[in-house]
């Protein structure tokens, strides 16, 4: 199936089966060069109960790519952690802000 999207300005199109996760077809077009330029620390969060983007598909492939980041996969939590868990998140991130 053909999908187009619309990225930095630039409209692509993208043909990929009908069960390709949006972030592989953003992968595809976008690629990860702006990954691989992070020279911070960062913090990447993810709950392992998103139905929405598995975290296969999302935050393991992005810790892969930014030098020297932390991947916090966070058991039992949905793609709405940052509302649902805010308190949870927020203790996360501070203490990854303490390191």
């Amino acid at each position: 199936m053909a999908f187009t999207i619309t990225a930095d300005g630039k409209t692509h199109s993208v043909d990929v089966d009908d069960d390709t996760p949006i972030p592989w077809m953003l992968h595809d077009v976008l690629g990860t060069e702006d990954l691989k330029k992070l020279d911070v620390p960062t913090l990447i969060v993810h709950g392992d109960d998103d139905q929405i983007v598995p975290v296969s598909d999302s935050a393991v492939l992005s810790a892969k790519f930014v030098r020297g980041a932390t991947l916090k996969v966070c058991r039992g939590r949905s793609h709405g952690m940052c509302t649902v868990n805010k308190n949870e998140v927020n203790e996360d991130l501070l203490a990854f802000i303490k390191k």
